[in-house]
C-alpha cells in the first residue's frame, strides 16, 4: 500500500469514496463466471476457511491498512471466491472496534463502511442472496447518516433496489421512479457499477404506456449512459439513445478482452 494514497484517502472522505469505487470494479465487467455459477462458489467460501481473511488481533489502523491493500489487489484476485467476504469481515471488525462516539464516525470507520458497501454490492452482482439482503439492510440503516459520502452511498443502493423491483409497481408509480433515476443519472459520474441500474431503468421505460414518452426517455437516459467513461455502460447508452425499445430486462454485454 502506498502511504501517500492512504493519507490522502483519510484526509478527504469524498476522494476516498471515488478511490474505493474505482478500485472495487464491478464483477459484471471482471468476472468470467455467470452469476449462477459464481453464487454457489462464493457462498461456499463463506462457510469454509477463507485464505483472504485478515489475521486475528489486528488494530483498527492495521485493519484499515488491510482494507486499503485489498482494494489494490489485481482483478484476478478480486474475483476469487472469498475475497469480498474477507473485505466485509475486515470492515465489520473496524466498525466493531470503533467504540467511542468520535471513532464511530471518523475516517477509519467511514472507510470501512464504504468498503463494506462496495463488497456487498459486488457479492450481490455475483448472485449472492445473503449479501444482497445484507446490502439492503445496510442501505436502509445509513440512508440518513450525517456523513455525506455514507448517505450518498446508501441512497445509491436504495435507488438501485427500487429500479430492480419496479416490476411490482403499478403503472402510476413508474413516473416518480423515473424522476429519481433521472436526477441520479444526470448528476453522477457514471461507472461500471451503474450498469445493473441502467438495465433496470430501461425495463421501467419499457412499461410506459405512452410510446412518445418512452422514446424520449430512451434518448435522454441513453445520452447520459453514453457519456460514461466505462466502455460497457457507454456502449449500452449509444445503443438505446437511438430510440427503439429494448426488451425489458435486457442487459449490456461486457466488452471482450
Amino acid at each position: 500500500m502506498r502511504d501517500d494514497s492512504y493519507t490522502a484517502g483519510m484526509a478527504r472522505p469524498t476522494a476516498m469514496v471515488l478511490w474505493l469505487l474505482a478500485l472495487f470494479a464491478s464483477p459484471l465487467l471482471l468476472a468470467k463466471l455467470t452469476a449462477a455459477e459464481a453464487a454457489p462458489a462464493q457462498e461456499a467460501a463463506a462457510d469454509a476457511e477463507n485464505p483472504y481473511l485478515a489475521r486475528p488481533g489486528l488494530s483498527r489502523g492495521e485493519l484499515s491498512e488491510f482494507l486499503s491493500a485489498m482494494c489494490e489487489k489485481p482483478e484476478s484476485v478480486r474475483r476469487r471466491p472469498g475475497f469480498y467476504a474477507a473485505v466485509v469481515d475486515a470492515a465489520d471488525r473496524v466498525i466493531a472496534l470503533s467504540t467511542t462516539a468520535e471513532s464511530a464516525t471518523d475516517a477509519l470507520a467511514t472507510q470501512a463502511l464504504l468498503a463494506k458497501f462496495a463488497a456487498l454490492h459486488n457479492q450481490s452482482l455475483n448472485g449472492e442472496s445473503k449479501a444482497d439482503a445484507a446490502l439492503a439492510e445496510l442501505a436502509g440503516k445509513f440512508e440518513k447518516d450525517p456523513r455525506g459520502p455514507v448517505a450518498a452511498e446508501a441512497g445509491f443502493h436504495l435507488l438501485e433496489r427500487r429500479a430492480l423491483t419496479a416490476d411490482k409497481l403499478p403503472s402510476e408509480g413508474l413516473a416518480p421512479l423515473l424522476v429519481d433515476l433521472k436526477r441520479y443519472f444526470s448528476s453522477s459520474e457514471l461507472k461500471n457499477r451503474d450498469v445493473r441500474m441502467a438495465s433496470a431503468t430501461v425495463a421501467v421505460i419499457n412499461r410506459l404506456p405512452d410510446e412518445k414518452a418512452a422514446a424520449d426517455d430512451y434518448r435522454e437516459f441513453g445520452g447520459w449512459f453514453a457519456k460514461s467513461k466505462d466502455p460497457e455502460l457507454a456502449r449500452y447508452g449509444r445503443k438505446i439513445e437511438k430510440g427503439p425499445k429494448i426488451k425489458a430486462g435486457e442487459k449490456a454485454t461486457a466488452p471482450k478482452e
